[in-house]
């Protein structure tokens, strides 16, 4: 049996500010993206003949959408 392929896109943005009085430290946001566009990686179907899910796709194999925000501070 064969099963798709991933089909998985993460993104990440981030914007360092600098302080005028000190350029030594500045503060960096960043937003992060797992699985951007939240596409559904389908698991293996079952494999056992005879058994009653056989060829029963029931399970995911990645995780949805997820949105990560940070700030970081460099000194």
């Amino acid at each position: 049996m064969r099963a798709n392929g991933v089909a998985n896109w993460d993104a990440s943005a981030y914007k360092t500010f600098s302080f005028t009085h000190n350029e030594n430290v500045n503060l960096q946001f960043r937003a992060e993206s797992l699985n951007l566009f939240n596409r559904v990686q389908f698991g293996y179907p079952g494999l056992q003949q005879g058994s009653s899910n056989f060829g029963i796709v029931s399970s995911q194999l990645n995780n949805p959408r997820q949105l990560q925000f940070s700030l970081r501070l460099n000194y």
